[in-house]
C-alpha cells in the first residue's frame, strides 16, 4: 500500500514539473502581459489585452478602451519588455529578467502629473509578488554631486520631496531613473539646486538584483 501511495506521489511530482518547466522557459514579456492579475492592473480583461498584443505585433497604431474608459495601446513590444500607455497621465512598463536559471517579472508604474513619479515591483512567473531586497530607491544623498554633499541644507530647503520616473533600457538590462524637478520646483527654487544634484541615475540589473553603476 505504501509502495503505490509512493509511486503515485512520484508521478504526480513528474507530471507537475512537465506541466511547469515549459511555462518557465516561455517567459517573456508577451505571455506575462497575457496572465497578469487584476490585482496587478484592474483595467484589462483578457479580451482586451490580447487585442493590445495582436495590434502590436501588426505595428497597427489602434488603441483599446480600457476599464478607465481610457484609451490605451502598446507603445513597444519585444521579447522582454512592453511599453503600455494605461492612460494619458499613467504608464506601464513590464520587463522580463533573467535570475540565476530562472526569469522574473519586474513591473514600472508611472503616473505622469505634476511630473513623472515611478514605483517598481517584482513578481514571479505565476505573479507572486517577490520581497526580496532586488532593487533600493535612490535617497537624496545618491543624487546630490559633489557641490551637493557640501550644499545639503540649500538642497533640502528646496526640495520638499523628490518625484523620480524610471524607465527601463532592454539593451542592456539598465534602468534610468530620472529627477524631473523642473516639472514640479517653482523657477526660483530650481534654479536655486539644479547645479547641486545629478539629473538622473543609471542602475544596472546584475542577474540578481538592480545596483548603481
Amino acid at each position: 500500500m505504501k509502495t503505490n501511495t509512493f509511486v503515485k506521489l512520484t508521478f504526480a511530482v513528474i507530471a507537475f514539473l512537465v506541466a511547469v518547466l515549459p511555462v518557465k522557459a516561455q517567459l517573456n514579456a508577451e505571455n506575462a502581459f497575457r496572465t497578469i492579475p487584476s490585482s496587478v492592473i484592474p483595467y484589462y480583461d483578457e479580451n482586451m489585452r490580447l487585442d493590445l498584443i495582436d495590434y502590436a505585433k501588426a505595428s497597427l497604431p489602434n488603441t483599446v478602451k480600457n476599464g478607465l474608459n481610457a484609451e490605451s495601446k502598446i507603445n513597444v513590444m519585444t521579447d522582454n519588455y512592453i511599453d503600455l500607455t494605461v492612460t494619458p497621465s499613467v504608464n506601464l512598463q513590464i520587463a522580463v529578467l533573467p535570475i540565476r536559471e530562472r526569469k522574473i517579472i519586474a513591473i514600472i508604474k508611472t503616473v505622469m502629473t505634476p511630473a513623472p513619479d515611478s514605483e517598481l515591483k517584482f513578481y514571479a512567473g505565476n505573479w507572486a509578488p517577490i520581497d526580496l531586497n532586488l532593487f533600493s530607491a535612490p535617497t537624496l544623498d545618491d543624487w546630490l554631486n559633489a557641490d551637493g554633499k557640501k550644499n545639503v541644507a540649500k538642497v533640502v530647503e528646496n526640495v520638499p520631496f523628490l518625484m523620480t520616473g524610471y524607465h527601463f533600457n532592454e539593451s542592456d538590462m539598465s534602468m534610468t531613473i530620472s529627477l524631473n524637478l523642473n516639472q514640479y520646483l517653482t523657477v526660483e527654487a530650481y534654479d536655486e539646486v539644479k547645479s547641486l544634484l545629478h539629473p538622473e541615475l543609471v542602475y544596472r540589473w546584475d542577474g540578481k538584483k538592480f545596483v548603481k553603476k
